[in-house]
């Protein structure tokens, strides 16, 4: 009976719990008013008149950006005359006819068909059958092409040779030589960007040093893009021109394209490392960026071009393209002597630089990279007359 006694109570109990929790529920209810939860709206409107802006001032730059990818692309008319080099059944490499008649005279390394052309063929003899063989035969061959000046700009430094990326090489090949022997090649190229807050001042950051400015070398930093063309797209605002990109010149030291404008990073890609570990090296080696720093680099695809001069040889190449997007207070410091000096360029600068190619600014395939990260960032409209075209001339792989 005292169990049963207990039970009612805790019922009893339970019911006048609830009665009261409803009660105060129908209270409260009844004396505030009930409103749907606002949604905050962030204005965009300054974004959208910056995107307009840069867009209406890069627009007359496509003709040129066309020019530049027709530039990476010459001699197509001679791609039926190339012969390839075959190792172990595939085609690793493709001689212009130069190449194919001057290796075949290599008659301890090579056997050959008498005729170049895609018919034609150029092999390494049986008895090198492996890799480290191969290695070591062709790097006979290209040393004395050095003594002979056939090869210029010798760089120590060995790539790969295969018929596909990231497989194992059939051969390693001097850097110097990849073009005569018509070997496909890979680099990684670094977009380095600054996006600066619209109340960000030119004249404030130019007390930082890192506006424009010569970084390594004698030149004091420089505002530039103050500059009005005729339809004053060039304001030099941050608040009109939020994008900078970093530009390095090239050390006039350099065996290739020596003083030309630059990446902020950019490299061959080895055999033995990975493409991210290859930007972190590059990034520490030409710039001075930190571990941490270099990680925020990301890869955003590619570009390639093939380019066919009977004179020198068969250049096809394919770009990784990494982004990496740097904070306002960073510098970028030659390290290695590779680089004499880094600009912080408005975007529209840099865009009128690669438009407007005279001899002597940008190495030629870093214009297809930045054309590539304009495309990326909506800069350019699918619009315009010649959008197409641009897109589907960066990819040649």
């Amino acid at each position: 009976m005292i169990n049963n006694f207990i039970s009612r109570t805790r019922a009893v109990s339970q019911q006048r719990r609830l009665a009261a929790a409803s009660s105060f529920k129908v209270s409260y209810l009844s004396q505030k008013t009930i409103t749907k939860p606002s949604i905050i709206r962030y204005s965009t409107s300054n974004d959208n008149t910056v995107n307009s802006r840069m867009k209406s001032s890069l627009k007359e730059y496509i003709p040129g950006f066309l020019k530049r990818i027709q530039e990476c692309n010459l001699g197509s008319e001679h791609l039926l005359t190339l012969t390839p080099l075959i190792v172990d059944g595939k085609i690793v490499a493709k001689l212009v006819p130069r190449s194919f008649n001057i290796l075949k005279e290599f008659t301890d390394c090579f056997e050959s068909s008498e005729n170049s052309g895609p018919i034609g063929f150029l092999k390494f003899l049986p008895t090198f059958n492996t890799s480290d063989l191969r290695t070591k035969a062709v790097s006979k061959v290209t040393s004395k092409l050095r003594d002979r000046r056939v090869i210029t700009g010798w760089r120590d430094e060995l790539y790969p040779v295969s018929s596909a990326f990231r497989e194992p090489p059939d051969f390693l090949l001097e850097r110097a030589a990849v073009t005569f022997f018509g070997v496909k090649a890979y680099g990684v190229h670094v977009n380095g960007y600054v996006i600066r807050s619209p109340s960000t001042d030119l004249t404030e950051a130019m007390g930082k040093g890192n506006v424009a400015g010569s970084v390594g070398g004698e030149e004091k930093p420089r505002l530039r893009g103050r500059e009005e063309d005729e339809e004053g797209l060039f304001q030099g605002s941050c608040k009109q021109d939020p994008i900078f990109m970093w530009v390095a010149r090239r050390s006039k030291t350099k065996p290739t394209w020596p003083g030309m404008l630059d990446h902020i990073v950019a490299g061959g890609q080895p055999y033995n490392i990975s493409c991210s570990a290859n930007v972190l090296k590059e990034c520490a080696e030409e710039a001075g960026m930190s571990d941490d720093l270099a990680r925020l680099a990301h890869p955003v695809g590619i570009v390639s071009y093939e380019n066919v001069d009977p004179n020198v040889g068969y250049k096809h190449d394919v770009l990784f393209c990494y982004d990496i997007q740097l904070p306002e207070d960073f510098t970028p410091t030659p390290m290695d002597g590779e680089v004499e000096s880094f600009q912080l360029l408005p975007i529209q600068e840099v865009a009128k630089l690669v438009a407007n190619l005279p001899d002597g600014t940008f190495k030629s395939n870093c214009c297809l990279v930045i054309v590539d990260f304009f495309i990326r960032k909506g800069l350019l409209s699918p619009d315009w007359p010649g959008y197409l075209d641009l897109v589907q001339g960066l990819r040649k792989a």
